[in-house]
């Protein structure tokens, strides 16, 4: 399978079946592409696959996850602890 990565960089292929990008390449974009990300974006990008969750900072995400009726995603896997309040 060739990766619209690899179709764009080489520009040998026909781009009609690819959307066309919304803003300029970057000049390093592949570079960029390569480069290893931080184990703690890495980790936040696994969970937020993992729980479906959106992907941002805390500022950004509460508000969206509660407009898209997705707290559940914010909070830990399984079922929340019980305590006096809830019993």
């Amino acid at each position: 399978m060739i990766h619209s990565l690899h179709i764009r960089w080489r520009d040998s292929h026909d781009l009609s079946h690819l959307s066309p990008w919304p803003v300029s390449r970057p000049r390093n974009w592949l570079a960029q592409v390569n480069h290893d990300l931080p184990a703690e974006k890495l980790q936040a990008i696994r969970r937020s696959i993992e729980r479906g969750r959106p992907l941002g900072t805390d500022s950004w995400t509460h508000p969206i996850a509660t407009r898209l009726g997705l707290e559940f995603t914010l909070r830990g896997p399984g079922r929340p602890r019980k305590t006096p309040e809830n019993q």
